[in-house]
């Protein structure tokens, strides 16, 4: 064999090792890739199953499901439907302590408009996180729109306001947060709060309520919390018979009752303005009894000074009158004396009277015997 042969045959050889080289290359690439597109088409399905859980949801650990897109969407519209609209980091400017009107800076995230219609309803509150100590953001009132403008509005309160909410509105902290409705009482905002918090933040009249809402109970346990609310059974079925009476020995879950704040603040406003007619007609009444009253310590001082009058004069009276009595009864003597001096002229004219009817009667008598006696003689002596 030639050296051309050989160099030829070494350059062959040499060829399929570097041939050989880049086939198992080759191979290796294809794997690899092969390899890649399987994890990636795997990744592609568990990212699809992903995306399908995030949008349509799924199932959890244990019997918790995972909500979707789909189902957060509709508790945020549902949420947004419940709530309304919200204008957090009010300014609040021009407050009169006097009428409750005020002027809002509304900021909005942006510069857009706030979108507040003039005349609509607004619900305000301090836009305070809830202290343990000091509570939360107090509601400062019902207010309408009575002016509006790109950067603010003008408020003015729906609702009559009395001394102690313009107080409040007056020293109410900033900035404001507004609500186009009332916000609904939600069992899931005092959810992740511990009984202690609960205690601390809520009113010692309904804390129980708020404390022991979703736990087993019975109507008897329900009494002992001093709670108000319902007892619901496994079934959702409200433990109260046919006559609406508490089922003695029923066992459920206690869930109390949900609140309509609004309603409840509209009837306190009604109730606190019936009340402060009362008052301000009872105060009217009390202060027309003071004037009598006075009016009267007048009379009873005029009456007084009559009085000390009539006194004076009646000691006087008295006088004349024990004067006059004891000269009754001198004249009553006297006249007792006089009666009796009359009694004894009377009998002795009486007995005068007799004595003389009697010397009359004799009188007459003679005469009559005189009488007869002549007449008798005249006749025995004519022939």
């Amino acid at each position: 064999m030639s050296i051309w042969n050989k160099i030829l045959v070494g350059f062959v050889i040499t060829a399929a090792l570097a041939f050989f080289y880049l086939a198992m290359r080759t191979l290796k690439t294809h794997q690899y890739w092969r390899n890649t597109v399987r994890n990636l088409e795997k990744r592609i399905e568990e990212e699809a199953k992903i995306k399908e859980e995030l949008i349509a949801g799924g199932q959890g650990e244990g019997e918790q499901l995972k909500l979707g897109i789909r189902q957060v969407d509709m508790l945020l519209h549902k949420l947004l439907i419940d709530r309304g609209r919200v204008w957090n980091n009010c300014d609040p400017r021009n407050v009169n302590g006097q009428t409750g009107q005020v002027s809002v800076a509304i900021d909005v995230p942006g510069g857009g408009a706030h979108g507040i219609g003039q005349g609509a309803p607004l619900y305000v509150f301090e836009d305070k996180e809830i202290d343990q100590e000091k509570g939360g953001g107090r509601y400062l009132g019902t207010f309408e729109v009575e002016a509006v403008d790109a950067a603010q509005v003008a408020l003015k309160p729906a609702r009559k306001m009395g001394p102690r909410e313009l107080q409040r509105l007056s020293q109410a902290s900033k900035p404001w947060v507004i609500y186009e409705r009332m916000p609904i009482d939600n069992r899931d905002a005092f959810a992740e709060l511990t009984e202690a918090e609960k205690k601390k933040i809520l009113p010692a009249k309904t804390v129980a309520d708020y404390v022991h809402d979703g736990e087993a109970a019975t109507w008897e346990q329900i009494e002992q919390w001093g709670a108000t609310g319902l007892l619901i059974d496994e079934k959702g079925k409200v433990q109260l018979d046919d006559k609406g009476e508490k089922i003695a020995g029923a066992k459920g879950n206690y869930f109390r009752t949900l609140r309509d704040y609004d309603a409840l603040f509209k009837l306190h406003h009604t109730q606190r303005t019936e009340l402060n007619d009362l008052i301000a007609s009872m105060e009217r009444d009390i202060r027309y009894l003071q004037t009598s009253i006075a009016e009267a310590k007048l009379q009873v001082e005029s009456r007084k000074t009559e009085l000390a009058g009539l006194k004076v004069e009646f000691a006087k009276i008295d006088r004349e009158r024990n004067a006059v009595k004891a000269h009754f009864a001198k004249v009553k003597a006297q006249a007792a004396g006089i009666e009796a001096s009359v009694k004894q002229l009377l009998a002795d004219n009486l007995k005068l009277t007799y004595e003389i009817a009697r010397m009359q009667i004799e009188a007459a008598q003679k005469i009559d015997a005189r009488t007869r006696a002549m007449a008798q003689t005249q006749e025995a002596g004519k022939p």
